[in-house]
């Protein structure tokens, strides 16, 4: 299968690259993405998380804790990777079209599409040692058959809070390093999870490892929903108000 080298704008477009098969349904799941959003930031007082930190390499490090819709004060790491994709980008102040890798450790990510965007070159080669083995050298045959890639709810909300910080321009990067073992695995994750499920009782939906057998946490649902070809947030009367509404920056604890 050969390696994508997909820029933000052509992610945002269609994840997938080929196919007009997005533009019927991309209005409806940005409006129910983008209001899923917005109520995550209304629970968490308008406040995300994120580091924004440019490395000695010249890539722009994007990274953010999502909060779980269903499990009380539950996080979820999603990194945005943005690496030049072309001459002349270093002189580029905005990164639409640098080269993205992305990497989150929600396990409806994990066990969706983990394997799709690994063979499609889209995981940030630095964090796949976090997912386990099997989770990008076995096919899944359940969630992801056809190995389509295509938008995690988990990602798009990342994309979201880019979209709300402006986190495409460079100058909201500051000179630094990436520290990777601050970022949780995704099979420890899955073990925080089920902690904190059961400490506020609620549900999730779970699936087999292949290998172990034992059951897992799937993560938030909806998580495998597709978004289609968009360039605007906000259709809805929730979405507008996200743009309206102001969140302030947290910088992340080192």
């Amino acid at each position: 299968m050969a390696k994508k080298i997909m820029t933000l704008r052509q992610y945002i477009k269609n994840p997938s690259g080929t196919g007009a098969s997005f533009a019927g349904n991309r209005t409806a799941l940005t409006s129910m993405y983008s209001l899923k959003f917005f109520k995550v930031l209304v629970d968490y007082n308008n406040k995300i998380e994120y580091s924004a930190i440019k490395d000695k390499q010249g890539n722009f490090w994007c990274i953010m804790k999502i909060p779980s819709e269903n499990i009380p004060k539950f996080f979820y790491d999603v990194i945005y990777k943005f690496s030049p994709a072309k001459a002349g980008d270093d002189n580029a102040t905005k990164l639409e079209d640098y080269k993205v890798q992305f990497f989150s450790n929600d396990p409806a990510f994990t066990f969706t599409f983990s394997y799709a965007y690994h063979k499609n070159g889209l995981t940030i080669p630095e964090l796949e040692k976090k997912y386990s083995s099997e989770a990008i050298s076995d096919k899944p045959k359940t969630t992801n058959p056809n190995l389509v890639v295509n938008y995690a709810k988990i990602l798009y909300f990342g994309y979201l809070t880019i979209k709300k910080y402006k986190l495409t321009e460079k100058d909201k990067y500051k000179d630094g390093t990436v520290n990777l073992k601050e970022i949780t695995s995704a099979e420890d994750k899955i073990a925080e999870r089920i902690k904190q499920q059961k400490k506020y009782g609620t549900k999730t939906k779970r699936t087999t490892s292949k290998s172990t057998g034992k059951s897992t946490a799937r993560g938030d649902r909806g998580s495998s929903k597709t978004i289609g070809n968009t360039k605007r947030v906000g259709v809805s009367k929730a979405s507008r108000s996200i743009s309206n509404t102001r969140v302030t920056r947290t910088s992340k604890r080192k």
